[in-house]
């Protein structure tokens, strides 16, 4: 019976440890691995004046059209910001332009008005006293002068960059009226010419 007995114990061990039992801990370690409550609070609302971070992301180059400005007429004389006098020959000058069958020198008076001249030249000379001829173009302070390229349709090419000159007005002239009228002189005033 002994022998029974023994094969019985063997073949339970043998039974039982081809069982997995969890280990069973000594009750005071049982104590200390339950779990506790703990308060976590809950995270603040993100504030409306703060952003999240935005990830950083590399902006990969793209070809863009960059427009090139038409070369025009560049202005020679008088240089920008001249003092002119109030009479006397005075010569417009500017670069010319291949493309180009006329030009057309404008001037802007202080008060607006607008004087055109055509010329197939890249000068145009222009007497001061002319101006003071007419009251509308006898102005003082600050005029401005481009040139307009023009083609053999007499149709604008480009446009040059403004320069200003300043003229006083001529003595014992008549003074400009300011309506901004030619008086019905066409391009500009007898006396203008070249």
């Amino acid at each position: 019976m002994k022998r029974k007995l023994i094969t019985l114990i063997i073949a339970l061990m043998l039974i039982l440890s081809a069982c997995e039992f969890p280990p069973t801990s000594p009750p005071e370690e049982e104590a200390e691995s339950l779990p506790t409550k703990t308060f976590t609070p809950e995270p603040e609302p993100s504030q409306p004046d703060t952003a999240p971070e935005a990830e950083e992301i590399a902006e990969e180059p793209t070809a863009t059209f960059t427009p090139t400005s038409v070369p025009c007429v560049e202005l020679l004389s008088p240089l920008d910001l001249a003092d002119l006098p109030a009479e006397g020959k005075v010569i417009f000058s500017w670069t010319p332009l291949d493309d180009a069958e006329t030009y057309s020198l404008n001037f802007i008076f202080p008060d607006g008005l607008t004087l055109r001249f055509e010329t197939n030249k890249t000068t145009k000379n222009r007497y001061m006293d002319g101006f003071s001829m007419h009251p509308a173009y006898n102005q003082s302070g600050e005029h401005q002068w481009y040139v307009t390229a023009l083609n053999a349709a007499s149709e604008g090419l480009c446009q040059s960059d403004f320069f200003i000159f300043t003229k006083p007005v001529l003595g014992n002239a008549p003074q400009g009226d300011n309506d901004g009228s030619d008086g019905g002189l066409g391009e500009g005033p007898p006396g203008f010419g070249d």
